[in-house]
């Protein structure tokens, strides 16, 4: 060795603290060498005990802290040194550093015995207040930790020295325990590489079991999907036919009330038209009379032309008589003084008051029969338009109707738009599924990377406990054998394990073809009800073709009542002409009437002139009285053309004065004919004298005058007759005028209705074509999903059937894996209860080695005494046999044979652990003591004896150790 025994000692403290184990497992492999080598180890401990520094001894009370720290410090960096060079030592053995940190870690085998390392002492905080007590404790604990650990040093350097010097003196062993540990280790490798294979070959097989298991899980997942797609589209379906067969229930009841309330249109448009045909069957008889009453006008305006031109004749004449009765009024005035007449005057103003009075009572009753006639023209009036009103509330009816029908094809439209929406939806509802199949079958994935990965961890943790089992194999061939039977107990547990996946495949497999079954089953269901589904599209088909066809009727009808409506304007135009016309007549009826009046005024006049002038011819004064009944009936005449209209009112209280006022001037009238008849008196006398000489001359133009009067008096009868019937057939046209106006009315308020009616009709035809096209489109869309589906189904059904087999399969792998599952956790528990017995029995070994190791360190103590005592005893035996050598060096060959002799005993002694070897080594040790030293022998032999039963309990200790971790591998 390059360093010497006393610098490597003080650089192995280090180590004491990190390579219990290590040394301990060397001790164990060559503890059979060690008792072979001990009279070395003794004979080379002089030497050792030389180099190496004295024992510190304990602490006086004396001492203070930083004294003791200080030497502590010092005696632990003289440790440090020894310790680096016991590693060098150790590594110079083929102990390398990395082998001494690994088993020196609290978590490796082994390493729980080691020594914990020294805390450094926290001088600030022990020396406080109330702290001397604790700073003796902690330096007496110290010191107890120094002298335990240099006696540990001391062991392993006699360690250290007995296996350089088994290496120096027998190197053949070694070589050959090499060879053993290399075969050993070769063997170990072999059997270790084959229990990888195996490994390996059943992880194989368990990822094959674990894909397949996740495969058929994910088939039977997507199986159960798939079913209950179909179960949704199943009930989707019958819910769809449901509505359709609701749908068609509902069309079915509203084509009859549309067919109905055709029906009711139909007789109520006949009904119009028969009215309508009536209204113009009495048109054309209106139209029939108006042209005889303008026949009977013409005639009537060609006689009032003659009467005009008679009339202009006859106020020539009446010029010419105004003249004469100037002439009379100034007879007259000759004649006021005649008083005969005074009498028959005033009776005949008094007749004639009378004919007024009556004139009157006849106006009077005229105007009441005008006012029932009036009452009479209301009540035709009231129920022209009760008329009106029914004809309203039948348009009312309709236009419910019509506002019905919009809104029944406004709801269709909503259901089919509702429809439309259900079918996007269930699109929708699809693709949802199908997206969320796909995310499912990613999870699958990633749950079988993740489980991949769990078995790449699985296989590493295998992999490091493999590393273990290797070290640990290497470490003791017993533990070898425990693992190839735990590896042999494995291949047979995964070999189960094989055996129950492979049956749970089988059972997947009876699972798909079960699933295969009922999926047809479930095709050939869908195949069944898609019939009749197709039945109820085709006969909804048919009833949107009826519906088409009832809206071309619709579409014809009212394109009959366009021209109906056309022909109606038109005869609205012409009952305009007819209304025209009806105006115009009563127009020319009011002036004929009012010509009439004139022409009657002018006959009565003329009548009364004749009167006068017969009168004149009888009597002069009844020329007085005519001019005077002339003035009287001009007045009243003018006061009557001038208020026509005035007869309605006569009732009324303003009326009343108005007769008044009239009797006044009446009164005013009577004074003024007074005045008059004595100017007529007057003019009497002058009229006698003229009469006779004008009598003649008149005569003829009296007969002139007469026949132009019966003429007249004719003709004014026929008109009056004329104008009589003019007047009913006007009053008559006015009602019907008013009827046909009422009746105009509501033919226009019909085709408003009806135009309205045929905007709407249209409106919704082109709706319901929109909705047919629509109808026709989700048809085709249907039927192409309808066929997609199928091929859908029919891939489903080879999926079916592969995602059965996997089903199977998977299934047989799960109760494989579960029955792996409960058997591991049968063996973990076995093995956890045995643990539990293990780890009692441990800490009850625990506390014995306790307390042995306490004895130990104790012993230890007594030991580093005794070896101090020997270290004394040595130096002073080595000075006085310097001494003796020096004194006796002429006796130098008889000593060296004897020491020759002793090393020549030390090869022949066998190389056992017996107690008999160890006795007789003894007994030869004490026999070298005795030449040595005899009066230290009985205290050499008590030290030598501590010793041995030091290494006896260390042994112990290993050995114990040993079946610790025998009993923690299995």
């Amino acid at each position: 060795m390059g360093t010497s025994p006393a610098g490597s000692a003080a650089a192995r403290f280090r180590i004491i603290m990190y390579v219990p184990v290590t040394v301990s497992c060397q001790k164990s492999r060559v503890g059979y060498i060690l008792t072979a080598l001990e009279f070395t180890i003794l004979a080379l401990s002089f030497r050792l005990v030389e180099m190496s520094r004295s024992v510190i001894r304990p602490l006086s009370i004396g001492a203070t802290a930083p004294e003791s720290l200080s030497v502590l410090q010092q005696r632990l960096l003289v440790a440090e040194e020894q310790t680096e060079e016991l590693v060098r030592d150790m590594g110079t053995l083929g102990v390398s550093r990395e082998q001494l940190r690994i088993s020196n870690h609290p978590q490796s085998p082994g390493g729980g015995l080691g020594m914990r390392p020294l805390s450094p002492v926290r001088v600030q905080q022990v020396l406080g207040a109330g702290g001397e007590g604790t700073l003796w404790q902690q330096c007496e604990a110290l010191v107890g930790r120094v002298c335990r650990l240099e006696s540990l040093i001391h062991t392993v350097k006699l360690t250290l020295f007995r296996l350089e010097t088994e290496r120096e003196l027998n190197p053949s062993h070694i070589v050959r325990l090499q060879e053993q540990l290399a075969a050993v280790q070769e063997q170990c490798e072999e059997e270790q590489r084959s229990s990888q294979r195996e490994v390996m070959r059943l992880r194989e097989q368990l990822e094959t079991a674990c894909q397949e298991r996740e495969e058929a899980r994910q088939e039977a997942h997507t199986l159960r999907q798939q079913l209950d797609h179909s179960n949704r589209s199943k009930v989707d379906v019958a819910v769809a036919a449901e509505e359709l067969k609701m749908v068609k229930d509902q069309m079915s009841q509203r084509l009859q009330q549309v067919r109905e309330e055709l029906e009711e249109e139909k007789t109520s448009r006949l009904e119009a038209e028969q009215s309508h045909s009536a209204l113009l069957q009495r048109v054309e008889e209106m139209e029939g009379v108006v042209e005889r009453e303008r026949e009977q006008v013409k005639l009537l305006q060609a006689d009032s032309h003659a009467l005009r031109a008679d009339g202009q004749e006859t106020r020539a004449e009446l010029q010419e008589k105004e003249e004469l009765t100037g002439r009379l009024q100034k007879e007259c005035e000759q004649l006021r003084d005649q008083s005969e007449g005074k009498d028959t005057l005033i009776s005949e103003l008094s007749t004639e008051l009378m004919s007024v009075r009556v004139a009157l009572q006849k106006q009077q009753q005229e105007n009441c029969r005008l006012v029932k006639d009036g009452e009479e023209l209301r009540t035709v009036a009231d129920k022209v338009q009760a008329l009106n009103y029914q004809l309203e509330a039948q348009c009312s009816d309709l236009s419910s109707a019509l506002r019905s029908l919009t809104t029944e094809n406004a709801r269709l439209q909503t259901t089919l738009q509702m429809e439309q929406e259900r079918v996007a939806e269930r699109l929708k509802d699809q693709d949802l599924l199908l997206d969320a199949a796909k995310r499912n079958i990613q999870a699958e994935l990633q749950g079988a990377l993740s489980d991949r990965l769990l078995l790449k961890k699985e296989l590493d943790t295998l992999r490091a406990d493999h590393s273990k089992l290797q070290q640990s194999s290497a470490a003791a061939l017993d533990t070898a054998a425990a693992h190839q039977d735990l590896l042999d107990r494995t291949i047979e547990r995964l070999r189960g394990e094989v055996s129950s996946a492979a049956a749970e495949r089988e059972n997947l497999q009876r699972e798909r073809d079960e699933a295969k079954t009922e999926m047809s089953v479930l095709v050939s269901n869908l195949e069944k009800e898609r019939i009749p589904l197709e039945s109820q599209i085709s006969d909804l088909q048919v009833e949107l073709c009826e519906m088409s066809s009832t809206l071309q009727n619709v579409e014809e009808e009212n394109r009959g009542l366009r021209g109906r409506l056309a022909a109606v304007q038109h005869q609205q135009y012409s009952q305009q002409q007819v209304e025209q016309m009806l105006r115009e007549l009563m127009d020319s009826r009011n002036k004929l009437t009012y010509e009439k009046g004139n022409l009657q005024i002018e006959v009565q006049q003329l009548r009364e002139e004749l009167q006068v002038q017969g009168a004149e011819h009888k009597k002069h004064q009844t020329n007085s009285l005519l001019g005077s009944k002339y003035t009287q009936d001009a007045v009243l005449q003018e006061a009557l053309d001038a208020h026509p209209l005035d007869s309605r009112k006569l009732s009324t209280p303003s009326t009343m004065d108005k007769l008044n006022k009239r009797e006044a001037e009446l009164l005013e009238a009577r004074a003024e004919i007074v005045r008059l008849v004595e100017e007529m008196d007057t003019m009497k006398l002058q009229l006698r004298k003229d009469r006779h000489c004008r009598g003649r001359s008149a005569q003829p133009d009296v007969a002139k005058l007469k026949t132009a009067l019966e003429e007249t008096s004719a003709r004014s009868g026929d008109l009056s007759r004329a104008n009589r019937e003019l007047g009913e057939k006007v009053s008559e046209l006015e009602k019907l005028v008013s009827y046909q106006k009422s009746r105009i009315k509501a033919q226009k308020a019909q085709l408003k209705q009806h135009m309205d009616n045929r905007a709407a009709l249209s409106g919704s035809q082109t709706l319901k074509e929109a909705e047919i096209q629509s109808l026709e489109l989700s048809k085709s869309e249907y039927e192409r999903k309808c066929y997609e589906q199928s091929q859908s189904l029919l891939q489903m059904r080879s999926e079916m059937a592969k995602l059965q087999a996997e089903l199977q399969s998977l299934s047989s792998i799960q109760q494989g894996e579960l029955q792996a599952e409960r058997s591991l956790t049968q063996t973990l528990q076995e093995k956890c209860q045995s643990l539990e017995k293990c780890v009692e029995r441990l800490r009850e070994e625990r506390d014995e080695t306790d307390l042995k190791m306490r004895a130990v360190s104790q012993d230890s103590l007594q030991i580093a005494e005794n070896l101090q005592e020997a270290h004394c005893w040595f130096r002073s035996k080595f000075s006085s046999l310097n001494s003796e050598t020096e004194q006796n060096c002429a006796e130098p060959e008889d000593h060296p044979k004897s020491t020759a002799n002793s090393i020549d005993s030390i090869p022949a002694s066998p190389a056992a652990v017996d107690t008999d070897r160890m006795s007789s080594n003894r007994t030869s040790y004490s026999s070298v003591l005795m030449c040595v030293a005899e009066p230290e022998l009985e205290r050499w032999a008590s030290t030598l004896q501590r010793w041995e039963t030091k290494k006896e309990l260390a042994r112990i200790a290993s050995g114990y150790k040993q079946t610790g971790r025998a009993h923690s591998l299995t």
